[in-house]
């Protein structure tokens, strides 16, 4: 059998071979597993752990991109264990299992178990520049044990043809189990899936901050620039720096519960170190979790349906086999997002969209208004504005900084143009609106003391800008020829609070959401789907396929979700198909429900409502009068409960989406949704 034993094994790979870094898999053969792999390469120390080096790559010959930042798969550090770089590979884990150890996985949080390719993403995606040396992998095969604690995924590739994947455990990640994007034959076999990670140490800034340090590295005489803040406060950018590195290492210990030469403590920035890093949820804050996703092309980060296939390398020939998902928890971290657009008379795009041009920093990292205000008031914006929170304006909102902020703010002043396509921007930062951010932020010329009248948020998004799309079971973006032969997935349960109130009562992306969002869905963080297909055509069924026991504490539920050209062939007349036990606002209490009707923010943008299947144009959207209608085109919505066009046979299902309501005594009901 296969772990026989090691003499068909080219390579022996044991926990020596990945203390430098990532182990790459540049020559076919079959490489095999001799012991549990902890991934902790170049350790620093807790009195310095983000000193230069420490747990990340210098050798721009054996990491290419990691001394520059720039032009190579090693960019952003080691953004996975073990690279599988060229065709004909066999991974063989022999029963062991890969995992970040716990001082990497606190230092970087973006890193892949396995990734298959030599770099994270395309050429021109992603929020560095990671080369362009990407040659389409063939003919690999994982298998045989476990992957473990990942900040990102446990098995991630692109640009791959004939892939297999089987007898694995994924468990303890916080973005996917796997993932893979523009592929042709992708076969999964005998995998389970989750839970996925529950102890989750940082929120999202902390990668922010590991990410901005890295950055003053690329800008000379640092002790001789400064910035002067809001509040007539200089530093020089050595100073915002040390500030930054000095609340990294703070967080860094404390988290680690590490006694060390310093006395935390006592720090002028241990308090607010603290409450801006650690995660006290200890749940995934991104803005999606999946079981398993496979897109089209690309990134995924954004809308359904945002990448094209244009051909079969472009998401072709699934076959899902044996796949238990199991036990997926989310706590999103919304990040209302400042857009200074219209304060320099950029009001809308050529196609007729609102100008949104979010405030990111050097690495497509959010600016967080929120915590850039002073500690008391962090949680203020989330009220809204206006009579509804005490006549709270955009006057209120002053500049107050923090070690992040600041830094996010001087390496936007100072950092050079880039001349390589550097994600989100190719040029110096002259983006729409940044002057006028520049002015709120800082103490120069004809200043901001609070934000203008002109400034504006976009809510429904995460820390990196992406757009809040909840718990998935598994996605799939337009992918063609996909089977699914009994796949089970359970115990769903996204915990993410209400949507913000920032961008005010808005239903979709022109309104006050994020960009690519769903017309008439209002917040979108807070929601469950078991399994999403857009696009593909026809998505075949056999076996038994089981959606059990999601819940969502205060979003929607929806089983299956069927969307544009997106269809479902069912076998044995779908009767082998079940979805039971969808739970929609489970924390939502009667006495919450009624503020939230009374105040008008429901049901844009919280809403609370449940699916076993929902099947739709996303173009109909616009017509509908709710978010569970189906395209009533005289604008009257009405609800396809036959799923005529998207499931066959014809009738093996019966789709119902139900409201939540609470009755006179304050009992929690459900209301069916006519057709």
């Amino acid at each position: 059998g296969d772990n026989d034993g090691y003499n068909d094994c080219n390579y022996v790979l044991k926990n020596d071979d990945f203390s430098d870094g990532t182990f790459r898999i540049q020559k076919s053969g079959r490489y095999c597993l001799g012991e549990d792999i902890s991934f902790n390469p170049r350790p620093g120390s807790a009195d310095r752990p983000n000193d230069y080096g420490a747990w990340w790559p210098v050798n721009e010959k054996l990491y290419p991109g990691s001394v520059k930042h720039d032009n190579g798969g090693w960019a952003l550090g080691f953004f996975a264990a073990l690279s599988i770089e060229t065709s004909h590979v066999e991974l063989d884990l022999m029963g062991y299992e890969i995992s970040m150890a716990k001082e990497f996985y606190l230092q970087q949080r973006f890193c892949n178990l396995i990734e298959v390719q030599n770099a994270p993403f395309n050429f021109g995606q992603g929020p560095a520049n990671f080369g362009q040396s990407v040659q389409r992998i063939k003919n690999v095969h994982i298998k045989n044990g476990r992957l473990g604690r990942s900040s990102h995924n446990g098995i991630h590739g692109f640009d791959v043809d004939n892939v297999c994947v089987s007898n694995l455990k994924i468990y303890n990640f916080e973005v996917a189990g796997l993932q893979f994007n523009g592929f042709n034959d992708v076969d999964i076999r005998n995998v389970d899936i989750g839970p996925s990670a529950t102890d989750v140490p940082f929120w999202g800034y902390y990668s922010h901050g590991r990410f901005s340090l890295s950055g003053f590295d690329l800008i000379d005489k640092l002790e001789k620039k400064y910035v002067r803040f809001q509040g007539d406060r200089e530093l020089s950018l050595q100073q915002i720096r040390d500030n930054l590195r000095d609340c990294l290492d703070i967080a860094y210990r404390f988290e680690m519960g590490k006694n060390t030469d310093y006395d935390d403590t006592k720090h002028p920035l241990y308090h607010i170190c603290v409450e801006m890093f650690r995660n006290p949820f200890r749940l995934p804050d991104g803005s999606a979790l999946y079981g398993m996703i496979f897109n089209s092309f690309g990134l995924a980060v954004q809308g359904f349906g945002d990448s094209e296939n244009e051909d079969k390398s472009d998401g072709s020939k699934l076959y899902l086999e044996n796949i238990n998902i199991k036990g997926l928890y989310l706590n999103v971290n919304e990040i209302p997002t400042l857009y200074f657009d219209r304060c320099e008379g950029y009001y809308f795009n050529e196609d007729g969209t609102p100008s949104i041009t979010p405030v990111l920093g050097r690495f497509g990292d959010t600016f967080d208004c929120r915590r850039a205000m002073k500690y008391e008031d962090w949680t203020r914006l989330d009220r809204g504005f206006g009579d509804r929170n005490s006549g709270y304006s955009l006057g209120d909102v002053k500049y107050h900084g923090n070690p992040l902020a600041d830094a996010q703010v001087a390496l936007g002043i100072f950092s050079a143009p880039f001349f390589s396509n550097w994600g989100l921007r190719a040029d110096a930062d002259n983006t729409r609106g940044k002057e006028t951010f520049y002015r709120w932020a800082t103490d120069y010329g004809s200043k901001h003391d609070s934000l203008p009248s002109c400034a504006r948020f976009a809510c429904n998004t995460d820390a990196m800008f992406h757009l809040n799309k909840g718990i998935i079971g598994i996605r799939l973006d337009g992918i063609e020829n996909a089977v699914l032969n009994n796949v089970n997935i359970k115990n769903l349960h996204n915990e993410s609070p209400l949507g913000s109130y920032a961008c005010g009562a808005y239903d979709g992306p022109f309104d006050g959401g994020q960009p690519s969002g769903l017309l008439r869905e209002g917040y979108m963080g807070t929601d469950i789907r078991g399994i999403s297909i857009i696009n593909g055509g026809t998505t075949e069924v056999y076996g038994s396929c089981v959606i059990d026991g999601c819940v969502s504490s205060y979003g929607d539920v929806i089983g299956i979700h069927l969307m544009d050209d997106a269809q479902v062939y069912l076998d044995n007349g779908g009767r082998d198909m079940s979805v039971a036990n969808l739970e929609c606002g489970g924390s939502v209490s009667s006495t919450l429900y009624d503020r939230l009707m009374n105040d008008a923010w429901s049901p844009y943008p919280n809403n609370f409502y449940e699916c076993n299947i929902k099947a739709e144009r996303l173009d109909d959207r616009r017509f509908d009068a709710f978010p569970y209608d189906n395209g009533g085109r005289g604008g009257q919505g009405y609800f396809d409960s036959d799923l005529v066009g998207y499931v066959y046979p014809k009738r093996a299902v019966q789709a119902e989406c139900r409201e939540l309501f609470f009755d006179r005594n304050g009992e929690r009901r459900r209301r069916l949704v006519e057709a």
